[in-house]
């Protein structure tokens, strides 16, 4: 018998499941709860690529999750997860599970100030930042919960907000760097009304904590051509909030883009805030930017000493390596 699309889709995702995680959804089940895997692993994997970190989503609440397991890290009760120590051998990993919820009011464009347990997966699926990243997967039932068509924009190569954009990125602003980050890293196209609503919401942006900013940041950066990217985050604004130092005119751009998509990805920052014609005025902005986003201080002393190589030196991928290995 011939297999159709949808059962060798729901065929891959059944094998690429971790042991651990198929423990944990068939323990919760087996207890009378719904336990779905949901967010980027199911993402992954439905994209044809190798599942990363395999989250649980789960109508058991807190305590009754840490009731059913043996070990677990109470790493956020407060806002439904437990880190549950599943799997046995090579297969032992933690796995986090987060109790179905609704949220409360956000109030400091990071977190809502109250949650409520006991929501159908649905409205839990609501509340995530991107449709594509709202697609769960039952293990358990091998069945696939798309309430917002995930696959359709996987297959569009789009990002969506789901939902109203402005809500979702008022409520949270580092969903904005998240969403730019997976354009890059993804290659995908951000959807026009989602990229309207970004500049609306920067001050929530701005509330976030620079260490965040900058993680997202980096794996932006990391993305093999994060140039289309990177524009979205200019023409919106992101850029001249996060970043003011790597502002350049509308005919330097290209040239800009150019020159970091050539460079080594641990050289990118420093390319992206190497402006100006002195060398001494670029550095002290490299360092500038870097202490702002909390960067590590050698991080911050490799971009300061590259952005001079630039003012003073060829700037081909074979200087700039050798100044990286140096």
């Amino acid at each position: 018998m011939t297999m159709t699309a949808d059962d060798q889709l729901l065929a891959r995702l059944a094998a690429a499941v971790p042991p651990a995680v198929r423990e944990v959804c068939d323990v919760l089940t087996g207890a009378g709860f719904e336990a779905v895997t949901v967010g980027g692993a199911v993402r992954d994997v439905l994209l044809g690529r190798v599942g990363g970190d395999w989250d649980v989503a789960t109508s058991a609440h807190p305590d009754e999750v840490v009731a059913r397991f043996a070990r677990t890290i109470p790493t956020g009760m407060a806002h439904g997860t437990v880190t549950v120590i599943a799997g046995r051998g090579a297969h032992r990993m933690p796995i986090e599970v987060t109790t179905y919820r609704g949220d409360g009011a956000y109030v400091d464009g990071r977190r809502p100030t109250s949650v409520v347990f006991g929501v159908p997966l649905t409205e839990d699926l609501a509340r995530r930042d991107l449709v594509v990243n709202a697609i769960a997967y039952d293990p358990v039932h091998a069945r696939l919960i798309d309430p917002f068509d995930g696959r359709g924009d996987l297959a569009a190569r789009r990002l969506r907000a789901v939902g109203d954009p402005a809500a979702r990125f008022a409520e949270d602003g580092l969903r904005i760097m998240r969403a730019i980050r997976f354009a890059a890293t993804l290659g995908f196209a951000l959807d026009g009304d989602t990229t309207a609503a970004i500049p609306g919401a920067l001050p929530s942006l701005a509330k976030v904590s620079r260490e965040r900013v900058k993680v997202e940041l980096d794996k932006l950066l990391g993305a093999p051509a994060p140039g289309a990217a990177l524009t979205i985050a200019r023409a919106t604004g992101v850029l001249a909030q996060e970043l003011p130092e790597a502002t350049v005119d509308d005919a330097a751009w290209p040239a800009r883009l150019a020159w970091l998509e050539r460079a080594p990805a641990e050289a990118r920052l420093a390319v992206l805030v190497a402006g100006g014609p002195d060398g001494e005025a670029s550095a002290a902005a490299a360092e500038r930017a870097l202490r702002r986003l909390k960067a590590a201080n050698d991080e911050r002393d490799r971009a300061v000493r590259l952005v001079r190589l630039a003012h003073h030196a060829d700037p081909t991928e074979r200087v700039v390596r050798r100044a990286l290995a140096r």
